[in-house]
């Protein structure tokens, strides 16, 4: 609490009544001090940020494409020769011991000349192969064609052990690599294991940065 200073006998005094002053200006400062504090702060202005990216977001910079998963997949390495390897993400989830979500993902650096190779023949006679493969009663293959990419994709039934499955493979091929996908939902009809099945393999897109080569 600041007392109220008076002056009574001394007020004449040139040194009482100038030190006088000097506090009621400092007293001055001290209010104006206060009543700028009290003022509310201007609000900063909000600067829009670049989410982070999702842990279970797979986009290689070399990759024109990309696929979010739940969480982080499992990352092997898998060698065709013995100087060609390339890296495949996988992703398993068992839903109260019943259904099994399974997909794997593999994106390779391709290029121009390359790609003008992956003609829809080419691209469904790729995914026919997986028929036998992964033991499909039945499927249906499509095909889209756009300026710079090309998709296939195979839908198919079949069994793993005795339980049913419902299979999907597909190729997206760009200018600069070839997203490979495949994904099986292998057990009982489950509301959480069906969604997560679908949310992955829908979030597979083209990325909206130009790939970069390898």
């Amino acid at each position: 609490m600041i007392k109220n200073f008076r002056h009574s006998g001394v007020s004449q005094n040139p040194y009482i009544m100038n030190h006088g002053f000097r506090i009621a200006l400092r007293l001055s400062g001290m209010t104006v001090l206060f009543f700028m504090l009290a003022l509310p702060l201007k609000a900063e202005e909000k600067k829009e940020e670049t989410p982070p990216a999702p842990a279970g977001r797979y986009a290689p910079d070399f990759c024109d494409f990309e696929i979010t998963f739940p969480e982080a997949p499992f990352v092997a390495k898998k060698c065709v020769t013995e100087n060609k390897c390339y890296d495949v993400q996988s992703y398993t989830m068992v839903y109260d011991l019943s259904t099994t979500v399974d997909i794997t993902v593999t994106c390779n650096p391709t290029t121009k000349d390359e790609y003008k190779k992956y003609t829809e023949p080419v691209m469904r006679a790729a995914l026919s192969g997986m028929v036998a493969e992964r033991d499909l009663t039945d499927h249906e293959i499509k095909f889209t064609n756009t300026e710079k990419t090309r998709t296939a994709t195979i839908v198919g039934n079949g069994k793993t052990g005795a339980q049913s499955k419902m299979y999907i493979g597909q190729l997206w091929v760009g200018e600069h690599s070839v997203l490979t996908v495949q994904g099986e939902l292998v057990g009982a009809k489950h509301d959480v294991a069906d969604k997560s099945f679908g949310d992955i393999l829908g979030s597979v897109k083209v990325k909206p940065v130009i790939a970069k080569a390898p």
